[in-house]
Formats: C-alpha cells, sequence, structure tokens
C-alpha cells in the first residue's frame, strides 16, 4: 500500500509540474489588465492512507490558466486525522478528513476527500491501473467566431493496464483547458440532463485543447481559419432594357467559406459599365440605376471587397430601340346581340330590351327606324315599351349607333293577338276559416290567373284584418284575381266565380277579377267553462276513495285523469292529476289564457290556448 501511494504522489506532482511548464497552460499575464480567477479543481480528488504512509502533494489547477492571481490557501477538516502545507498532505491518524483548497481571488474553492486507516488494517488493492487517456478525433477544424459543442463530437478513451482493456470516459467527468485563449476557448456545463464541451473559435491559428481524466492527459489540436469572402451574386442576371429606360440591381449577396452569405448594402459595393455609350450606371443612395442610352449590349461589373479580398459579379445588359406607337386600331361598328320578342297580347304591355356591345367601348345609342306610333325606346337604355291595341302584324326597325355614326340595324314583326277570356270559375285555395288558423293570403293559382286575398269580419267588413282566425266570429274574404299573359278579365258575366265550390255566397260583377264572398259560417267559439268538475268524487282527495278516470263532461268539452302515483284508492300523500280535455263541435281551446282552467281542492296550471291541465293534490290522512 505504502509504493502505491508513493507512486501516485509522484504522478500527482508530475502532473501539476507537466501542466505548469506546458507552453501556453499559464501565459503570461497581461501586464495592462487582470485576469480574474473562475475556478479551481483539485487532482487527485480522494486519497487513501494507512498510518506512517509518506506525504503526497495536491494539485491545485486554476482557471483560466492566464489567471493573474493563482494562488490559494490550505485548510483540512480533521487536523488529528491528516495535516496540509502548501499542497502536501500528511496522514495522522486513521479517519476521513477533507483537504480544501481555496483561491484568493474571487475565493472559490476545490476539496480532497483523504481517508486514513491503520497500519494493521488491510490495504485494499487496486482496481484498476490506468494506463492513459486519448481523444478521438484528436484535430478539429473550425472558422473564427464558431462555436461548437464538442461533446457530440468526440469520445475520450481511458485505457487500464489490468487485463488491458479500454473504457469510455463520461466528459461530465474529464477537465478541459485551452493553452491558447487567443485562438479557441472551452468551457464545460454540467446539468441533470446532459454534459456541454464548447469550443469557441475566437481567433485564427492553433490551439490545444488539454483534457485530463484521473491525472491522464490527451490533448485536442483546435484549427481555426478565417471566414473568408469566396463570391459575390447580382440580382438580375440579365436585364433587357430600351432606350430611354431605365431599371435597377435588386440585389447584391455575399457568400462565404462557411458557406453563410449576406445581404450587401449598395453603397458598399463599386459598378462600372463596359459601354457608357450603350448604358451608364448610377448609385444613389439605397438604389442603384442603370439607365438605356442607345442599342446594343453593355455589360455592369459590380465589385465588392472584404477583408482584402474582392470579388466581382456582372449584369448582363440588352438595350433595344424604342418600338414605334402601333396604329390605332380602325373604329368597330357595334352588334345587336339580343333576340327580339316578337310576340303581344292586345291590352297587355310589350317589353323588349334590346342589347348591343361595341368593341371600343363607344357609348351607344338607341333608336327606333320603324314600328307603331305609340311604341317608345330608350336612347340610352334600348329598352322598347308598347301597349298594343288591336291585334295583328306589326313591323318593328331598331338601329344602334357609336359616336362616329358606325351603327347596326336589327328588323322584326310583331304579331299582337288578342287575349283569352278567363274560363276557370272555380278559385280554390281559400280555406273556410278555424279558429286559430292562420288567414290564407293567397289562392291557388291557375294557368289563366293568380290571386290575393284580404279578409274582414262580417262586423266590421270594411276593415282587413290579419293574423289568426278569432273564435265565434263570421268573415269575409275578398279576393282580386290577376290575369297572366294572354289572359283578359273582360267579358267576364257577374256571378261567374265560385269560391271552393261556392261554399259560401260567392259576388263579383261583370269583366272585373275582385270577388267578395258574403260570409263564411262563423268560427268555434272559445271555451268559457273554466270549472273542471269530477275530477275527485268527493270535491276534495278522502283516504280509501277510488280515484277517477275521467271527469263531468259539459256542453263545451270532454275530458279524461291520469293519476300520479297510479293508486287504485287515495292514501294519504300528495298526488298530480293531468286532465285532457277535448273541445266539444262549436268549440275550441284556442283563446283559453294560461292558468285559467280550476280544479277544486288543487292548485291547477295550463298552457296558453291548451287543454292539459296538471292539478296538485294533498290527501290527508
Amino acid at each position: 500500500m505504502r509504493k502505491f501511494l508513493i507512486m501516485l504522489m509522484v504522478v500527482a506532482m508530475a502532473s501539476f509540474l507537466f501542466v505548469g511548464c506546458l507552453p501556453g497552460v499559464t501565459p503570461d499575464p497581461d501586464p495592462d489588465e487582470d485576469v480574474a480567477v473562475t475556478g479551481v479543481t483539485l487532482v487527485p480528488a480522494t486519497l487513501a492512507f494507512t498510518v506512517g504512509d509518506a506525504p503526497v502533494m495536491l494539485a491545485a489547477i486554476v482557471a483560466p490558466e492566464d489567471a493573474t492571481d493563482t494562488s490559494v490557501t490550505w485548510t483540512s477538516t480533521d487536523r488529528r486525522v491528516a495535516i496540509v502545507a502548501a499542497g502536501v498532505v500528511t496522514p495522522l491518524n486513521a479517519g476521513i478528513s477533507a483537504i480544501t483548497a481555496t483561491t484568493v481571488d474571487g475565493g472559490f474553492g476545490a476539496t480532497c476527500v483523504v481517508t486514513v486507516t491503520e497500519a494493521d488494517e488491510p490495504a485494499p488493492e487496486p482496481e484498476l491501473a490506468l494506463v492513459g487517456i486519448a481523444v478521438d478525433p484528436e484535430e478539429m477544424d473550425l472558422f473564427k467566431g464558431e462555436s461548437v459543442d464538442i461533446a457530440e463530437e468526440i469520445s475520450v478513451t481511458a485505457t487500464y493496464e489490468i487485463r488491458g482493456f479500454d473504457v469510455d470516459v463520461d466528459l461530465k467527468d474529464c477537465f478541459f483547458l485551452t493553452k491558447n485563449s487567443k485562438v479557441a476557448t472551452v468551457k464545460k456545463v454540467v446539468s441533470a440532463e446532459d454534459t456541454t464541451v464548447t469550443v469557441t473559435a475566437v481567433g485564427v491559428g492553433i490551439a490545444d485543447i488539454l483534457v485530463e481524466y484521473e491525472g491522464k492527459f490527451a490533448t485536442l489540436a483546435i484549427t481555426v481559419v478565417a471566414v473568408e469572402l469566396e463570391k459575390i451574386v447580382v440580382l438580375p442576371e440579365e436585364m433587357p432594357l430600351f432606350v430611354g429606360d431605365y431599371d435597377t440591381i435588386t440585389s447584391v449577396t455575399a457568400h462565404y467559406s462557411d458557406e453563410t452569405k449576406d445581404e450587401i448594402y449598395f453603397g458598399d459595393c463599386d459598378y462600372k459599365s463596359s459601354d457608357t455609350d450603350v448604358v451608364v450606371v448610377g448609385k444613389i443612395f439605397s438604389e442603384v440605376s442603370i439607365w438605356a442610352r442607345k442599342a446594343g449590349t453593355a455589360d455592369i461589373t459590380v465589385s465588392y471587397t472584404e477583408g482584402g479580398i474582392t470579388k466581382t459579379d456582372i449584369v448582363e445588359v440588352t438595350v433595344s430601340a424604342v418600338e414605334p406607337d402601333p396604329e390605332p386600331e380602325p373604329n368597330q361598328a357595334p352588334v345587336i346581340t339580343s333576340a327580339a320578342i316578337t310576340s303581344g297580347t292586345v291590352g297587355e304591355e310589350y317589353i323588349y330590351e334590346v342589347i348591343a356591345t361595341d368593341s371600343d367601348g363607344d357609348t351607344l345609342t338607341y333608336s327606333l327606324t320603324e314600328g307603331p306610333l305609340d311604341m317608345t325606346i330608350g336612347e340610352t337604355t334600348g329598352v322598347i315599351s308598347w301597349t298594343p291595341a288591336g291585334a295583328g302584324r306589326f313591323d318593328v326597325g331598331v338601329k344602334v349607333a357609336d359616336p362616329d355614326e358606325l351603327f347596326d340595324v336589327q328588323d322584326f314583326k310583331i304579331t299582337v293577338t288578342a287575349p283569352t277570356l278567363i274560363d276557370i270559375a272555380d278559385i280554390t285555395g281559400v280555406t273556410a276559416p278555424v279558429t286559430g288558423a292562420t288567414l290564407d293570403t293567397e289562392i291557388t293559382a291557375t294557368v289563366q290567373y293568380t290571386g290575393a286575398i284580404t279578409w274582414a269580419t262580417e262586423a266590421v267588413p270594411g276593415t282587413p284584418v290579419t293574423g289568426v282566425f278569432l273564435g265565434d266570429t263570421v268573415y269575409i274574404a275578398t279576393i282580386t284575381l290577376s290575369p297572366k299573359a294572354g289572359y283578359t278579365l273582360t267579358g267576364v258575366e257577374a256571378g261567374f266565380f265560385t269560391v271552393d265550390g261556392e261554399t259560401p255566397a260567392v259576388l263579383n260583377v261583370a269583366n272585373s277579377g275582385v270577388v267578395t264572398t258574403v260570409a263564411f259560417t262563423a268560427t268555434a267559439a272559445t271555451i268559457s267553462l273554466l270549472d273542471i268538475a269530477g275530477v275527485t268524487a268527493a270535491g276534495v282527495p278522502v283516504a280509501g276513495e277510488s280515484l277517477v278516470d275521467a271527469i263531468t263532461d259539459t256542453d263545451e268539452y270532454e275530458g279524461t285523469v291520469e293519476w300520479d302515483p297510479a293508486h287504485e284508492i287515495f292514501a294519504a300523500g300528495e298526488y298530480k292529476a293531468t286532465i285532457t280535455l277535448t273541445a266539444e263541435p262549436g268549440f275550441t281551446l284556442f283563446g283559453v289564457e294560461a292558468d285559467s282552467f280550476l280544479v277544486t281542492g288543487a292548485v291547477a296550471t295550463n298552457l296558453i290556448n291548451a287543454g292539459v291541465v296538471t292539478a296538485i293534490f294533498t290527501c290527508p290522512e
């Protein structure tokens, strides 16, 4: 055990001296600026002694390596077990003590746990002897300004002496240190989820990243190169122009060696025309204009310099002579596109809208070249209007003209016939009034006419009514017929029309379509007997009395009763009777107000215009 501890002390001291002597690990401090301490690590992190073993030196590695003040102070939590001086740990007695190194600058600390056992206790056998570690890959290229998490790019492998096998090392157990922070920096962050080791390329050159694991070291060589301008791309690539015209360059884009690109401000570029007789180029703030002077071709060369590197691209410009204005198309005459209406009926208005188009979009004027004297046409609308006074065949001519008097004509004949006398006498669709029903407003149309219905009561015949039919009321219907095209009421005799088979008396005068019914039968009367009798035999529920299933009939209605609960005889408690009323002929429930029915010994409710009554009883014991 003593030999093993002596060997471990030698290795630790050698590692400390090796790290301290490596060029670039602790660069000379900047005489003009102090570099603050950011942390400290102890190597090794644990020590095991037997009482009487030789002292071992701990290595305190202060970060960053170029910190101005790298001095530390040393303490032991149990000086009876082990003491420390200048990093040298001396075991005294069996026990455990924590040796801590604290930086003077910033107060950062790191701890090594020291275990001391009695001399007669068997020393634990070493598990494995670590021979060395290796980093794969050993080299990495970065662009200046690029940051990479090398935890995703590299692996660290530890090789052990016993049985000669390799083990992958978790990067969270490794220590990373840059030997040239002016070229590349390294930062390790350990969280519960993962470990990141970020290398940032800050300057062009080569920097070694020192990787330490359990006192063994390996190196990752970082080569940082500058990001250089590779090319520029100017749009548009080609520009066709006519003499006297101009256009602008839309964009200039820089492409770099790290495969990035960036839009270039127009003002940072230089522009040159290969033939200023053909095109000239001008740069005005955020716009670059190219003016065409004469027919020909020329290249506009765009130059951009960055980091001492100049790249160019060209815009190929083709200038054509100005084309003369084309000869105007000759004016075209308008064209009538509508088909004429060639039939009419005596006494009925004839309407025909003439439709014409003009390819020049001219304003058109319409006129009649031939036609009946009382026929008219809209000068700007082209609508022909005429009411024939007699039958016959009439010649009509229409002209449509543009402002240049180019025109089109349409000639046609209109055949006018006398209308057919209406001969359908029976008017259908007039429903006899029923209390609560909606009043009809139109008859059932026929092929000869349509008709509107106006209702009034016999009591006030001159006042129209709407809505629904009221109970116990006599109604009169006035029907106004409108002949369809080709039909006429002229010639219809007085009293010609009937209504739904002459159920009511019907009147109409000769040659008229106004038909009046004398009177319909009176509608049903609203029920007025609101006190419902016979729901219970004694007028109120009596325990032991049988439940009835029908009320006492009246001249206005009859009714049935359903009980809940549905007992055969009353018992003490609450009962609900649902009474359904049916109106007798000549009577209606329409017009009955809500909660108007009464039931002796109960609280009764009903909806408006409804005969379902709910009565709540309480039967005493």
